[in-house]
């Protein structure tokens, strides 16, 4: 691998000192307008919020139920800290050898889905052949690889992430006492949130961004892809939830703890020190994982932060294919309401208050909850957005009506 990125490493301090998304370049308008001599300007297109609707197959938002998960909670929470997507897991979850996990663990070129409890779960590598012992039964009809990367393709940077570092959502507060031997403590009076302590810090690896043809070969194969997960018995998966994973943060170590909505007179409080993470109150939830030490050099397996693309198939392509089952199965994700009231346009419904259901669910539904990420709410806004654009991209129409890509936050979530 390459060592360089155009990203530096994170300064040591207590609180990381960005929490917002971070994009990596100006986004560039569907269609671009310009002035004419002697002819005003024409007017941009109006977009009415009727045009916006839940596109079949995706997640649909409920209020939060259970207030209580971790995963969620932690994956949320951690978002705009311009990472990627945070694991409260960072194991990979497959049936393979232990090897594969306690080696390995989550790498780019990874294909799968988030499950119920914000894990990933791998089906195949896009960089090995169908039959490897990793992808054997689990690559869609068809499949061919595409050529591995070279190394000048890969950015690396080590300790990124230098060791002891602390990513935190708004309003923890982090007091380091010592740094060797690692001592730390936390609290925050916020309703909720979450942090994430590397103490032997972490690696970045990422696809360069000059490199192309992943993204060339994904747009070849998302169709196909996309219908592969919905359909096959092992992943039912909901649309949209196809993961190619093009980044990951890899670590030896972690200790993470994510605490839920509490009464205003508990505070969060936890302590790290002697090796472990503990809280000094009942509501917040840690959970710490490492690598087998028994292993020589001791290997940096665990995932702390994934970024990658997700699949999203357009309405006609997914009901021609897929749609038998939807009125069996509706899949549903709990969003956490922190003000009176959430406007979701692209749902054309308002949620008021932490109880009360979305209107569009089928109360004869049989309810399947679904992995929190934000690209369900972006692919559904994007489809629906291509119906208006489709004039003005005559080239693009059935690229766009098909499928879209969610690539965000820098290039990736």
């Amino acid at each position: 691998m390459a060592v360089g990125s155009s990203c530096p490493a994170p300064r040591l301090s207590n609180v990381p000192s960005g929490d917002a998304f971070n994009e990596s370049r100006q986004s560039k308008s569907v269609a671009e307008i310009t002035e004419t001599e002697g002819r005003e300007p024409p007017k941009a297109p109006q977009i009415s919020s009727s045009i916006f609707g839940h596109v079949p197959g995706f997640t649909h938002f409920i209020s939060q139920r259970n207030p209580s998960n971790p995963d969620k909670i932690f994956a949320s929470a951690l978002f705009a800290s311009g990472h990627g997507y945070a694991l409260f897991y960072p194991e990979t979850m497959l049936q393979l050898d232990d090897d594969f996990r306690k080696t390995r663990g989550i790498t780019i070129g990874d294909v799968g889905v988030l499950t119920p409890r914000n894990q990933f779960t791998f089906a195949f590598n896009m960089f090995l052949p169908a039959d490897h012992p990793y992808n054997k039964g689990n690559t869609p009809e068809s499949f061919l690889p595409l050529s591995p990367l070279q190394e000048s393709e890969i950015c690396t940077t080590p300790d990124y992430f230098p060791p002891g570092y602390v990513i935190a959502s708004k309003g923890v507060n982090v007091v380091r006492h010592s740094q060797n031997p690692l001592h730390i403590t936390f609290n925050s009076s916020e309703r909720r949130g979450a942090f994430m302590l590397l103490p032997e810090g972490a690696t970045r690896h990422d696809i360069s961004p000059s490199t192309t043809r992943v993204l060339e070969y994904l747009r070849d194969n998302a169709v196909s892809w996309g219908l592969h997960f919905a359909q096959h018995i092992r992943f039912s998966a909901a649309n949209g939830s196809p993961y190619v994973v093009t980044g990951v943060d890899k670590t030896s170590s972690c200790a993470n703890l994510a605490f839920p909505i509490r009464p205003p007179s508990v505070m969060m409080s936890a302590t790290y020190q002697n090796g472990s993470l503990d809280t000094m109150e009942r509501m917040s939830i840690a959970r710490e994982a490492e690598a087998d030490k028994t292993l020589s050099p001791i290997p940096k397996n665990l995932c702390a932060f994934m970024r990658g693309i997700r699949i999203g198939l357009g309405r006609n392509e997914w009901i021609e294919n897929v749609d038998e089952r939807t009125e069996a199965r509706t899949v549903y994700t709990e969003i956490f309401v922190d003000t009176p009231r959430l406007r979701l346009p692209f749902l054309n419904i308002s949620i008021w208050g932490k109880d009360e259901q979305v209107l569009s669910l089928n109360e004869k539904s049989f309810f399947i909850k679904h992995a929190f990420h934000p690209s369900d709410v972006a692919a559904q806004i994007m489809l629906c957005l291509v119906t208006i654009f489709a004039g003005s991209r005559r080239r693009n129409r059935g690229l766009g009506r098909r499928f879209c890509l969610v690539h965000l936050l820098s290039g990736s979530i």
